[in-house]
């Protein structure tokens, strides 16, 4: 079990570790609401990554062969079965280019744009809800992601963690929810339970992948459990959780036992036999010994 954790731990370290590469994100959401978030990533990422990794909340949609299209960011857009619903308003993606917005002739789930990496270390994007033509506020990777933040040791960004909700299905399953710890699904998390049990410590009990909407189910049995939510980037989730077992089925009652039969051994027919001489018996009859001899 401390092998276990211990193999846990350093995947996450090394998963920390490899996400060094961080990329700005401007959202504009109408003339004056503007907010940004600081991105880390690692190797190649599109803007549609960077945007599921972001502390905003992206409704998109698939159009064949193009990729996602973006409907909507937080409560601001289109829903997805509608992604563009205005006929006047869309949201425009731009990524930075020699100190302007560059407007993005590629969808979100590009990598670059005409050759030009969109999503690179050190580079911004945004996004601005409104007509063609208008971009959002001008930041600079500085201003999102301050290098003295960076040079004077590990990000002061919090690291979110898993929440993992429990609740009770039908046909004796365990439903599972999975969140971070500000109420966002995350989903295609992975969901182990294990079991105690007397000698051997533990043993696997079960596991689950939560969908798209970070739900899921596990068939359990009973006993004591421990359930695990686990997902990259984020602080697993853990919680115990006691299924009563059935009580034992009640053992059929036996039945009682014949009486034990009496075996007669020679001797006592002898003695039987004997006394019937000596009261006067002389023979057999179907009612029994008759006569009686002579005393």
């Amino acid at each position: 079990m401390v092998r276990a954790w211990l193999i846990i731990c350093s995947l996450l370290a090394l998963s920390f570790m490899a996400a060094s590469e961080r990329v700005g994100v401007v959202v504009q959401y109408d003339a004056g609401s503007v907010a940004t978030d600081c991105v880390s990533f690692s190797g190649d990422a599109t803007a549609y990554d960077v945007l599921q990794s972001s502390r905003f909340s992206a409704t998109t949609a698939d159009f064949p062969p193009y990729g996602p299209g973006l409907c909507a960011i937080d409560a601001t857009g289109c829903p997805a079965s509608n992604c563009f619903c205005s006929s006047s308003d869309y949201w425009g993606f731009y990524y930075l280019s020699g100190g302007g917005w560059q407007y993005s002739s590629v969808g979100i789930g590009y990598l670059d744009d005409g050759g030009h990496r969109i999503v690179g270390d050190g580079g911004v994007i945004g996004f601005r809800w409104g007509g063609f033509g208008e971009m959002p506020a001008l930041k600079a990777f500085d201003d999102i992601c301050p290098r003295a933040q960076a040079a004077a040791g590990p990000s002061d960004e919090r690291i979110r963690g898993l929440v993992l909700t429990l609740g009770n299905g039908s046909a004796g399953e365990t439903l599972v929810e999975t969140r971070d710890d500000e109420g966002r699904i995350i989903p295609f998390a992975e969901v182990h339970a294990t079991r105690r049990v007397p000698v051997f410590g533990l043993e696997k009990a079960g596991f689950a992948v939560t969908d798209g909407e970070g739900r899921g189910a596990l068939r359990l049995g009973c006993g004591l459990l421990f359930i695990e939510a686990l997902s990259p980037m984020y602080l697993p989730a853990r919680k115990e959780l006691y299924v009563p077992c059935e009580a034992a089925a009640p053992q059929a009652a036996q039945e009682p036992a014949p009486p034990e039969k009496e075996e007669v051994g020679m001797h006592a027919v002898a003695v039987s036999l004997k006394k019937f001489f000596d009261n006067g018996a002389t023979g057999w009859a179907e009612t029994g010994w008759i006569g009686r001899r002579p005393r």
